[in-house]
């Protein structure tokens, strides 16, 4: 690619690949643009109740509630939740809910550097935190990042 060709989206890089390969992908193009260091997909099961990370089998991990927690409060509300960690100027866990036409499917929990949520990056004032970012309750004497992730995806 040289420097007029325009970038392509996410998007249309998931829709390239098999259904095989998208965790993969998107595991890639978090890492490339936002500088990801983790991601996990959570899916709802049936009945709401439990997001089930998405696992190689046989390993599989333990269900999360989907009505409890930063990942659960993240489901429920369909916005996105940033859950500082215990090292909060080096990362957050970000959980993104996973919508396809009004459907609730899950979570995509992704654990970013601190810069990439960093409020000097914000538009807005700490104090007025944008619609899609809600704040988690930190881990004692943590401060939270209220903020957008500094990279923007491209569109085509």
């Amino acid at each position: 690619m040289n420097a007029s060709e325009p970038v392509r989206s996410a998007e249309s890089h998931l829709r390239a690949v098999p259904p095989h390969a998208l965790e993969a992908t998107a595991r890639r193009l978090l890492a490339d643009r936002f500088a990801a260091q983790e991601m996990v997909l959570l899916l709802a099961d049936y009945g709401l109740t439990v997001l089930q990370p998405v696992t190689h089998l046989p390993h599989t991990d333990d269900p999360v509630p989907a009505n409890d927690g930063p990942a659960g409060r993240a489901f429920v509300t369909q916005t996105p939740v940033i859950e500082p960690t215990e090292h909060a100027a080096a990362t957050h866990l970000v959980h993104l809910p996973i919508t396809v036409r009004g459907d609730r499917l899950g979570i995509l929990s992704v654990r970013l550097p601190g810069s990439a949520t960093d409020p000097a990056r914000c538009s807005n004032s700490p104090s007025s935190p944008p619609r899609w970012a809600t704040r988690s309750p930190p881990p004692a004497a943590t401060p939270t990042c209220t903020c957008r992730p500094a990279a923007p995806v491209a569109s085509p």
